[in-house]
């Protein structure tokens, strides 16, 4: 099984003019594994906000705290 994490809005992300990150690369490759022949293969989810226990298996505590920090200033 194949979880794809997106949601539309994720369309708006445009890195600029050359960049291999756009909208119509996201589209063809939401298009790709939305295909028939897939289906019961790909599961395609909304994101959600990782919890604590979630970014500290990934990420060092002084990590989290300097995201945080960073986010909290805007």
């Amino acid at each position: 099984m194949l979880l794809v994490v997106t949601v539309e809005r994720f369309l708006e992300h445009d890195a600029g003019i050359g960049h291999p990150e756009r909208p119509g690369r996201l589209d063809a490759a939401i298009a790709g594994v939305a295909r028939p022949d897939l289906a019961g293969a790909v599961d395609l989810v909304a994101p959600r906000s990782a919890t604590e226990p979630e970014l500290l298996a990934v990420h060092t505590p002084t990590m989290v705290a300097a995201v945080r920090s960073i986010d909290a200033a805007g």
